[in-house]
């Protein structure tokens, strides 16, 4: 994969029954997962929601970054925000 040398991991799958909706629903470990980068143009209230998430519980060790486009470059900072 040519972004293995990133070190992340990517989970796509489908439903198992397509009728009801076209994704479902993966578990895991909570603490398999450390970092969460949000893109630049998430929804305010879809950041707000997910940061919450992470405020307590399971989710609570979670670093979360979120893009910001860059001024005089094409590409994107990332700026930690939790």
């Amino acid at each position: 994969m040519d972004w293995a040398y990133e070190r992340e991991w990517r989970i796509v799958g489908r439903a198992v029954d397509s009728s009801i909706k076209d994704y479902d629903d993966g578990s895991f470990n909570p603490k398999a997962l450390s970092k969460v980068f949000l893109g630049c143009k998430i929804e305010k209230q879809d950041e707000k929601d997910f940061l919450q998430l992470c405020q307590v519980g399971p989710f609570s060790h979670v670093e979360v970054y979120k893009a910001q486009q860059k001024q005089k470059s094409f590409g994107l900072d990332f700026e930690k925000i939790k």
